[in-house]
C-alpha cells in the first residue's frame, strides 16, 4: 500500500500537464519495438510515456511474470512492447510477437465478423435464432422465439447470468448444452438488460457457419486475421502450445514464492467466439487500427460505432467493476462493455482464461485505443487499466485548462 501511495505522489508532485519527471525505475526485462510510424510529436505521447513508466514500476512491485502492451492514437502507434518474461523457467522474454490468449476479448471479434457478413448479405442482425437453430428454446418458448442475433451479441437474451458456463468450461460442446436451455426460466425480456453469457454467445458460430457454409475459425481467418495481417492469431490450443513465439500461462506458487508456468488447457476452444482466440500484441495493434476506423475497406467508421453503442444497461453486473471508482452508466454494446469513466466514454472488454488476462479499451471521441495482455492473473491488470483511465481523464482536464 505504501508503494502504491508513493506512485500516486510521484505523479501528483511532478504534475500531469507535461512536466517530465526523473523517476529511477527498477530493473525490468523489457523489449521495446520502435516503429517508423511512432511520432514523438503526437499530443498523447507524453501521457503514454508517463503511463509506461508507471507500468514498469508496478510490474516490478506486483511480480507479474510478463505482459505486452500497445497504445494507438488514430493511426499513430504510441506504444508497442513486451515487458518481462514469456516463461519464468526458461527466461524467454516477451516481445511484440509473443502469443497470449485473449479470453473474452474474443467476443469483440465475433461481433466484427458478424457485421462483415451482414454487410456481405449473408444474414441480418434481426434474424431470429430459430431461423438457423430450430431447436433453440427456453422454458418460455414464446420468448426464445423472439431472440435475435442482435440479442445474442448484446448479451440481452434474458437468461440468468452465466447460464451453464460451468458445463462449457468442463469441456462440453455447445450443441450438448443447447437442449438444457429448455428448462431455464428467464430473468428479463429480450433486449431489456445485460445478463452476461458464454453458451448463448457461442451460438453465433453455428449461425455463421449455416449462413455461409464455412466454419467459424475459417471465417475469422478469411475475413479478419488475413486482411489485417494478424500473422500470430489462431483459434486452438495446439496452435499456441506449438508456436515458437508463445507465452506460457502462470500461476502463483506459494512454495516457490513466485509465479510459475502451468500447463495449457482446452477451456473455451470449444467456444472460440466466447473466449478461444490467441494473438500477439502486434496482432492486437492491427485490430485496434480497424476499430479506430483505419481500415474502411473492411468496416467503415459508422458501422464500427454500432459496436460501441450502449444497447442494454449492465448495472445488474456492477460487481464486476467494484474496484473501479469513477465508473458510471455501465452498458453492453455488441461484444463490448460501454461505460462512463470520470466523464470519458469507453468501450471496454476484459478476458480471463487458463491463467491469462487480456484488457482492451477504446475511446471513440479521442480515437485512442489500448490493449494489454498478461500471462498471469496477477493484480496488475485491474490496477493498470484503472490508472490508464484516471490518467487519461486528468490529461483531458489539463488540455481543457490550457485552452
Amino acid at each position: 500500500m505504501q508503494k502504491h501511495v508513493l506512485y500516486i505522489l510521484i505523479f501528483v508532485i511532478c504534475g500531469s500537464c507535461h512536466v517530465k519527471d526523473d523517476v529511477q525505475l527498477p530493473e525490468v526485462v523489457t523489449e521495446k519495438i520502435v516503429l517508423p510510424t511512432i511520432k514523438m510529436e503526437d499530443k498523447y505521447q507524453f501521457f503514454v510515456d508517463r503511463f509506461l513508466d508507471t507500468i514498469n514500476m508496478a510490474m516490478a512491485d506486483r511480480a507479474c511474470p510478463g505482459l505486452a502492451i500497445t497504445i494507438v492514437h488514430d493511426s499513430t502507434i504510441l506504444a508497442l512492447q513486451g515487458i518481462g518474461l514469456a516463461n519464468e523457467q526458461t527466461g524467454k522474454r516477451v516481445s511484440a510477437e509473443t502469443i497470449f490468449r485473449l479470453g473474452s476479448v474474443s467476443k469483440g471479434f465475433a461481433a466484427v465478423l458478424t457485421q462483415i457478413l451482414v454487410k456481405e448479405g449473408y444474414l441480418s442482425w434481426d434474424d431470429p435464432i430459430i431461423k438457423y437453430i430450430p431447436e433453440f428454446a427456453f422454458r418460455d418458448t414464446e420468448q426464445s422465439d423472439q431472440i435475435t442475433i442482435h440479442h445474442l451479441l448484446s448479451q440481452s437474451t434474458g437468461l440468468p447470468p452465466h447460464t451453464f458456463t460451468n458445463y462449457l468450461e468442463s469441456g462440453k460442446d455447445v450443441s450438448e448444452i443447447l437442449h438444457m436451455l429448455e428448462g431455464v426460466n428467464t430473468v428479463a425480456n429480450p433486449g431489456e438488460i445485460c445478463t452476461y453469457q458464454n453458451v448463448t454467445y457461442a451460438l453465433i458460430e453455428e449461425i455463421l457457419e449455416k449462413a455461409t457454409g464455412k466454419p467459424f475459425a475459417q471465417l475469422l481467418q478469411e475475413k479478419i486475421f488475413i486482411p489485417l495481417d494478424m500473422k500470430n492469431a489462431s483459434t486452438s490450443c495446439d496452435a499456441i502450445a506449438s508456436a515458437e513465439m508463445r507465452s506460457s500461462p502462470h500461476q502463483f506458487n506459494r512454495y516457490e514464492d513466485k509465479y510459475m508456468p502451468i500447463p495449457y488447457n482446452e477451456k473455451y476452444y470449444n467456444a472460440i467466439s466466447a473466449g478461444g482466440i490467441n494473438a500477439s500484441i502486434s496482432d492486437m495493434q492491427k485490430y485496434l487500427q480497424l476499430l479506430l476506423g483505419n481500415q474502411p475497406e473492411i468496416l467503415d467508421a459508422a458501422t464500427i460505432a454500432q459496436f460501441f453503442k450502449p444497447n442494454v444497461p449492465s448495472d445488474y453486473e456492477r460487481k464486476y467493476f467494484h474496484r473501479w471508482d469513477g465508473l458510471w452508466h455501465n452498458s453492453y454494446g455488441l461484444g463490448w462493455r460501454v461505460f462512463d469513466f470520470s466523464g470519458d466514454i469507453w468501450a471496454y472488454h476484459g478476458g480471463f482464461v487458463n491463467g491469462y488476462r487480456a484488457e482492451i479499451a477504446i475511446n471513440q471521441t479521442s480515437k485512442v485505443g489500448i490493449c494489454m495482455l498478461f500471462n498471469a492473473s496477477c493484480g496488475l491488470p485491474d490496477y493498470a487499466m484503472k490508472v490508464f483511465f484516471e490518467r487519461f481523464s486528468q490529461d483531458r482536464v489539463c488540455r481543457q485548462e490550457q485552452l
